[in-house]
């Protein structure tokens, strides 16, 4: 296959790493720093960059790790870190940020400090949540629209493999990516989008190329070109393999 990949995008929780408070794979982290240092010698290779729903401050770390120099995207394409000038930039259409911080409040007030669930620290422009009891995670939307009435409904509300996500109406990786593109110069025909979990698949459609682990939902991989066999990591390493990014 003729290598025409320009930039590749990555999903975190799902795809690099197992899950959140999950140990990272020693052998991912340093493979696709190796490939970010040959990219930054060699500018006719595709950088590795990051494009989640993780915190801004996270991804920075994270990119510490891999070596990464592409601009990556933050909280489901709300925001965006490129670590070459360090700028954490809110996407420029993103509004209702002080309904988001009147929604926390109450999200803060009742069900978290009711115990009924924790708010992951860290994020700007959106929220995610996780149930301390697994059994109220189907509810938890609804738990969530109770408390925030009118406020709702400035908000998607959405759940992802390991949590629900509330951000603003009409942001999704679909818009990030998209941010992405314009802000690297990098045509979305010519980026690799990988991803797990159906907030992913928004973004995976509108790369020129995109691929699943085996762990992928079945919405996922049917959005996806290439399915590996393999899950997580090693499923990562695999569908570089398969794009011939590696050797």
């Amino acid at each position: 296959m003729e290598n025409t990949i320009k930039l590749i995008a990555l999903d975190i929780d799902g795809v690099i790493s197992k899950s959140k408070g999950a140990f990272y794979s020693g052998r991912i982290v340093k493979l696709l720093a190796e490939m970010n240092d040959k990219a930054s010698a060699d500018r006719s290779l595709p950088p590795v960059t990051v494009i989640t729903g993780r915190p801004g401050t996270y991804v920075e770390s994270l990119l510490q790790a891999i070596h990464g120099f592409a601009p990556a995207v933050f909280e489901h394409g709300t925001g965006l870190y490129n670590p070459k000038d360090y700028v954490f930039k809110a996407h420029p259409d993103l509004i209702c940020l002080d309904e988001l911080e009147n929604l926390k409040k109450i999200i803060n007030r009742t069900l978290v400090k009711r115990g009924q669930a924790i708010m992951q620290g860290g994020k700007d422009y959106s929220l995610s949540l996780f149930s301390r009891d697994k059994s109220i995670t189907p509810r938890l939307k609804e738990l969530i629209l109770e408390a925030g009435g009118k406020l709702c409904g400035s908000f998607d509300i959405i759940y992802s493999s390991d949590s629900i996500n509330i951000i603003p109406k009409g942001f999704h990786k679909g818009k990030g990516i998209d941010f992405l593109s314009r802000e690297s110069g990098v045509p979305l025909e010519a980026i690799l989008g990988v991803g797990d979990s159906e907030v992913d698949i928004p973004f995976m459609v509108k790369t020129g190329f995109s691929a699943a682990p085996s762990n992928a939902g079945d919405a996922v991989k049917k959005a996806a070109l290439y399915c590996s066999d393999k899950s997580l990591a090693e499923g990562l390493e695999d569908i570089l393999n398969h794009f011939s990014l590696i050797n």
